[in-house]
């Protein structure tokens, strides 16, 4: 009854294939066992009945959660309760491993790998996937194979359970072997009919004409499929029953009978109940109302319904709008919003006024149907519109306005929670807004039953015989707690509202334990008497979260619950351990402890500082402690020559990024580049620059005879003076404040555009100008983008940027893209051109630009071009 896969086989799909087991053997047998054992049902289902047209309605056929895996357990027990296992299992008691299902798109949803799934898991995942009804993939596996009822099943009615890949003319294909396969498959084929109707030879909403038989002399006869489920039933088994098979309706029929189809209907019906009923019985609200012959296209109007006319829909078949309605004489198509049917109750709610008119629809302008007074207990339906609530009313329905109703006669609530008044004078209304009437007023500190909710800011209070609303801002309640603390001083007084402006319930101790919900206004509420209370978050210690880690640097550390001494203790704090921090306050960081966490002196914690600059140790076995002392826990020691990253000062210590901890060294075990106070000039060769302010410390180099150097202060006769990375000490004598001889030279490079000043000292007064092109001999000294340049007996100083120097590594080669690209001593045509290159010239690039000009090398000193004319 199912075929091979409808995109390989889509022609078979479309014709009549076998509704009876003639593909071996024992099929046959058990098709013909279906047929002889179906149950005498304690309701049986009647021929009468059956519509050839609507064998089951698409509500139905398409309800994916029709049943819950336990009622399909239940189910297959019931059914199976005299099965034997033959050389399968019952199919109660079968288990397997299925595979996953990847989600289709319009077809099926992904389903999960399963492990020792039951059939009832598998008929129940399968049907919520491809919303397909439980109940149907029941009554197919039943009608294919028997598998539901069937004692001793065999290997063959599992292969092939629900028919699916086992055409007529031809073996089961043996890749959609098994339960699940066969079960997913069938499902999926479903949803496939239904997805594309129009690709097969049976459609809903049109005639159709369907053999008896497969045997086409048996002859066939006009169907008007009503809808797409019943099309597929007619597409997967294309057959429908003859008046024999009809005529009796639990045995067999004639040679020209067929069964699968009628087998369903039987099936479902006994099991289930019936599959196509006439419709729900309903009634229209108002007046004049078109009945169309069709729910779309061409409008024809069949007639028309008065108000209160009883008419039965299929609710379950909604098109554009409209439902299929029989009744009043009339057939056809109406608009869902002109009728209406009893809601299902959802609620019990009474009516809180007399005189309430009913209606027939959402609203007044609807047919009245009568009236309700006062304290009458109705049904109200989930479904509310404009104001109305659907309510239980006679055999049709009815709406009436939602605000004439209540939980409770009057407008008491049903109480759901105590609580008291939180200030005095709190007036008790007679509706949800203030501008209704005051009942009364209630002092501070009153207790106050109330409903669940609160409606426009008013909570429902219980009030005498009317009940009233307060609101929600005067009225204190238990909160639900998210967690607990720990009071941390004395006397902290219990506010029955966020702030000391509230009523006073009482007073907390120090290492009093509190539930907590939330805070506001810095108030945190927490559980106390029947009404909860408020106190001010700071005196209450909970577990913070722990945004960061640092050291203890010392012993006998006290924790406290909050952050100073005067907070109640929380306990001590060993020495030398990793803490999680979280914030600091007052000179005291948070730290996570035991169950409330502590706050401890800051000075007490060692962490890495996050930046600095650099220095480097001056000498060997520096020691470094977890704080701006000896006396601090010690955390090892830095050699000579070791690059830290340097933070704040303190005491004479520095602190510095080490290890995990971080760490203090003190300072004047290192070195870093000073800041500048002067300038001065060495006046020899070979003048050794120490870290440190003696020959003792670590050497950082040598200066050279005419340098100019930028001194900062002097210890012991030796002189700071900037230098390198981390500055360095030179002995003083070695230094001038002014120029006595020319530089050491250490390069040579020439002018980049005419008239560059020579001046005495960086910034100082001009001695001399010279030419583009001029060779100068330079010293190692920069100064203020400076260079120390050989002039005259002294030396002299130049502007650093007017000078041309070869280009550094590393360069890379690149290509001119044009002819005729100038070169320059400098990035930009302002500066001495020096001669140009062609199209197609290679030339070495350093990674050195300026405003869209890179160096290159080019003669003595390189020269600038424009990058853009590179590639």
């Amino acid at each position: 009854m199912s075929r091979l896969p409808e995109a390989e086989h889509d022609i078979a799909d479309r014709r009549a294939v076998r509704p009876l087991r003639a593909r071996s053997l024992l099929l046959l047998v058990t098709c013909l066992s279906l047929i002889l054992s179906v149950p005498s049902p304690a309701s049986a289902a009647n021929a009468a009945d059956f519509r050839a047209g609507m064998l089951i309605t698409d509500e139905l056929f398409f309800d994916g959660n029709a049943m819950s895996t336990q009622s399909v357990d239940a189910f297959l027990d019931a059914k199976g309760a005299n099965c034997v296992a033959g050389t399968m299992p019952c199919l109660k008691d079968y288990s397997t491993s299925t595979p996953s299902r990847v989600a289709e798109s319009g077809l099926c949803a992904a389903v999960p790998a399963m492990s020792s799934a039951t059939a009832a898991q598998i008929i129940t995942v399968v049907g919520q996937a491809c919303g397909i009804s439980q109940k149907v993939i029941l009554v197919m596996l039943q009608k294919e194979s028997g598998l539901v009822t069937y004692s001793r099943p065999t290997l063959r009615m599992y292969q092939a359970a629900t028919g699916f890949g086992c055409p007529d003319t031809a073996p089961c294909d043996s890749q959609y072997y098994g339960l699940f396969n066969q079960i997913y498959q069938m499902a999926r084929q479903f949803k496939v009919y239904a997805a594309n109707p129009g690709r097969y030879g049976y459609q809903a909403g049109r005639t159709n004409n369907i053999l008896y038989n497969p045997n086409t002399a048996c002859g066939s006869a006009p169907v008007y499929i009503q809808n797409q489920a019943t099309a597929n039933l007619y597409i997967y088994t294309p057959y429908q029953p003859n008046a024999a098979a009809l005529a009796n309706l639990y045995g067999t029929g004639d040679s020209c009978s067929a069964y699968g189809n009628r087998n369903f209907w039987v099936y479902y019906t006994d099991w289930f109940g019936s599959a196509s009923t006439q419709g729900t019985p309903m009634t229209t609200n108002t007046g004049g109302i078109p009945v169309m012959a069709q729910p779309t296209g061409p409008d024809q109007i069949v007639g028309y319904l008065g108000p209160n006319v009883l008419v039965y829909a299929q609710q379950q078949e909604v098109i554009n709008g409209y439902y299929q309605i029989n009744g009043a004489g009339l057939s056809g198509w109406v608009k869902t919003y002109w009728l209406v049917s009893n809601p299902t109750p959802v609620t019990s709610l009474y009516t809180k006024t007399n005189a309430i008119p009913v209606y027939l629809g959402p609203g007044a302008g609807y047919y009245q149907a009568g009236y309700l007074n006062a304290d009458v207990l109705v049904g109200v339906g989930a479904t509310s519109q404009n104001g109305y609530a659907h309510i239980v009313y006679g055999s049709t329905g009815g709406w009436v306005e939602a605000k004439w109703l209540g939980p409770t006669i009057g407008n008491n609530p049903v109480v759901t929670r105590t609580g008291l008044t939180n200030t005095g004078g709190v007036p008790v209304y007679l509706e949800a807004n203030s501008g209704s009437q005051v009942l009364t007023t209630l002092s501070a500190n009153t207790t106050v039953k109330a409903g669940a909710g609160e409606t426009n800011g008013f909570i429902n209070v219980e009030y005498g015989k009317t009940g009233g609303y307060i609101q929600s801002t005067w009225l204190a309640f238990q909160p639900v707690a998210t967690g607990s603390g720990m009071i941390n001083t004395g006397g902290v007084p219990v506010y029955l509202g966020p702030g000391s402006g509230y009523y006073r319930a009482g007073s907390l101790v120090a290492g009093d334990i509190v539930k907590t919900a939330e805070s506001t206004n810095g108030y945190t509420h927490i559980t106390w008497g029947i009404a909860g209370g408020w106190v001010e978050s700071r005196w209450v210690a909970t577990q913070p979260a722990a945004t960061g880690t640092a050291y203890t640097n010392t012993g006998g550390i006290t924790g406290y619950l909050g952050p100073g001494t005067s907070y109640a203790v929380a306990g001590p704090v060993p020495g030398g351990v990793a803490v999680q921090t979280a914030g600091t306050q007052d000179g005291f960081t948070r730290i996570v402890y035991g169950t409330y966490g502590a706050w401890v002196d800051s000075r007490w914690l060692s962490t890495n500082p996050t930046s600095g600059s650099p220095a480097i140790t001056n000498t060997g076995g520096v020691p470094v402690y977890l704080g701006p002392g000896s006396g601090y826990i010690p955390a090892g020691q830095l050699g000579a020559a070791t690059v830290v990253t340097a933070a704040e000062s303190r005491d004479g210590y520095t602190r510095i990024q080490f290890g995990q901890t971080g760490g203090w060294v003190a300072s004047k075990w290192l070195s870093q580049q000073p800041t500048a106070t002067g300038l001065a000039y060495t006046v020899t060769s070979g003048i050794p620059v120490y870290y440190g302010p003696s020959s003792g410390y670590v050497r950082a180099g040598e200066l050279f005879a005419g340098e100019g150097v930028q001194i900062g202060a002097t210890q012991d006769g030796y002189t700071n003076i900037v230098f390198g990375q981390y500055g360095g000490w030179v002995p003083s004598k070695w230094l001038s404040a002014t120029a006595t001889t020319n530089p050491v030279i250490t390069r040579s490079a020439t002018t980049n555009t005419n008239g560059v000043p020579v001046v005495s000292s960086p910034g100082g007064s001009v001695v001399s100008t010279l030419p583009a092109q001029t060779s100068v001999s330079v010293g190692t000294s920069t100064v203020n983008g400076y260079s120390r340049v050989v002039f005259g007996t002294t030396g002299a100083w130049i502007k650093t940027q007017w000078l041309a120097t070869p280009p550094p590594p590393p360069l890379s080669a690149k290509k001119a893209t044009t002819s005729g690209i100038a070169v320059y001593l400098g990035p930009g045509s302002g500066y001495q051109r020096i001669g140009e290159i062609s199209v197609g010239t290679t030339v070495q690039v350093s990674t050195q630009s300026v405003g869209g000009y890179v160096q290159i090398a080019y003669g003595a000193y390189g020269g600038w071009v424009e990058a853009r004319w590179l590639a």
